[in-house]
């Protein structure tokens, strides 16, 4: 049987704080796998490898869209509108 690890272990593992692990512990969906031993947490390494692999392969999520500047709206009284160049000034950043 391998040796349990304890919070210390898979803070340094994950590189993040005691208190994240102890987060990750109570999420809703897919907590991390944890036994209670008297008042302390222990982790089975191959089950947290297997829940750290499936939480780090996940699909980042989607940028945002960017809203694209249009050129302005045409003000009446400044001449013929639209302008000639108006389609290659529509998308200026």
């Amino acid at each position: 049987m391998t040796a349990c690890w304890t919070v210390a272990d898979v803070a340094r593992r994950a590189r993040v704080s005691h208190r994240t692990v102890q987060r990750w512990v109570k999420l809703k969906h897919g907590p991390l796998p944890a036994r209670r031993v008297g008042k302390t947490l222990r982790f089975e390494p191959a089950e947290f490898e297997a829940w750290w692999a499936s939480k780090t392969t996940a699909k980042p999520a989607a940028p945002p869209a960017r809203n694209k500047r249009l050129a302005p709206a045409p003000i009446e009284g400044n001449g013929p509108w639209p302008h000639p160049e108006a389609e290659s000034l529509r998308h200026i950043a």
